[in-house]
């Protein structure tokens, strides 16, 4: 069975262990946390790579001792710690608006998250590490929104830090599942920065294509980073989406952006191919490649990199209505 179909497996178990009102919320999580167009889409239809939700499965290819049982627990426990970290940042971001039954839920999928760690052989210090995790995320959230909110200018140092805290529910079971195979600390802080190194990249090309609707909800990551860059006009920076738009596009920043992705891919890619995890090297060179282009791209034509990513989006929309 596939990484992502034992996944999908993991959410149906949770689904069955609630009940009632609670089923059909944790059935329609992809749905309603905004992920997915309609309610009942599995999660491993959801994202475009399998590293987001599988990646103690592919990582394991490099741990031959791992026995297949903790890499269950522990691909169980990276999805629903992936899934319940993006849905709490949906969340705080005002994106989706949090029911009592989707909290009830998350709270279910927290639960479950950590007896999976603790059958992975982390016991209660697993739980305990995991809700660590979650209090860097949570906080990692309240300064974005104070940094970003109403388009303050952040430069690039503080982006990544922010950036790289709220990757951290999403590093617990992969690094655990290493000390289980017996690496020693210096092989299981690779795979963290490998993991890391990809989530990394993946966060700041979403940020990419999305700043335009995040500058909505009343701030962007690629507005503020511009205008660390930018001299404000006699009446401060602009308020419209054209006049933010046109800060954007002369600070050059999606570029920067878009390299910066690029960088941690290749880092990625290294990384993973020093511990022997050859899928995870191979698919974050690709990511890095096709950055590279994009990055170029967007440096010759500012909103390249937006424009292209409605067109395709239009496309995939209209023929496969046609089909």
């Amino acid at each position: 069975m596939s990484a992502l179909l034992w996944v999908d497996g993991f959410f149906a178990e949770l689904r069955d262990s609630l009940a009632g009102a609670l089923r059909d919320e944790a059935h329609r999580l992809s749905f309603t946390l905004g992920f997915a167009a309609e309610p009942g889409v599995p999660w491993s239809a959801v994202f475009s790579n399998e590293i987001t939700l599988a990646a103690p499965a592919l990582f394991a290819e490099a741990m031959p001792s791992a026995p297949e049982s903790a890499v269950r627990h522990a691909l169980c426990a990276h999805a629903l710690a992936v899934v319940e970290a993006m849905g709490r940042d949906r969340i705080e971001d005002r994106q989706v608006h949090a029911t009592p039954a989707m909290e009830r839920v998350l709270a279910a999928v927290r639960t479950m998250r950590n007896e999976r760690l603790a059958l992975l052989g982390g016991g209660p210090a697993a739980a305990r590490i995991a809700e660590g995790a979650d209090r860097e995320l949570s906080d990692a959230i309240d300064l974005e929104r104070d940094l970003i909110d109403g388009g303050l200018a952040v430069d690039f140092g503080t982006y990544g830090a922010v950036s790289e805290r709220k990757q951290s529910p999403g590093l617990v079971a992969t690094t655990i599942l290493a000390e289980r195979a017996g690496w020693e600390d210096g092989l299981r802080e690779v795979a963290r920065r490998a993991l890391l190194d990809a989530a990394l990249g993946l966060q700041i090309y979403d940020d990419v294509l999305d700043w335009e609707t995040d500058a909505t909800r009343g701030g962007a990551w690629a507005l503020s980073l511009a205008r660390s860059t930018l001299r404000a006009g006699p009446r401060g920076f602009g308020t419209t989406p054209a006049e933010q738009r046109a800060e954007v596009h002369a600070s050059g920043v999606l570029a920067r952006m878009l390299r910066r992705a690029r960088y941690h891919f290749r880092s990625a890619a290294r990384r993973a191919a020093a511990l022997g995890a050859a899928r995870v090297s191979a698919w974050a060179e690709e990511r890095a490649r096709a950055l590279e282009d994009l990055a170029v791209r967007e440096s010759r034509h500012a909103g390249y990199v937006n424009r292209a990513h409605t067109l395709a989006a239009w496309a995939r929309a209209v023929f496969v209505t046609k089909a």
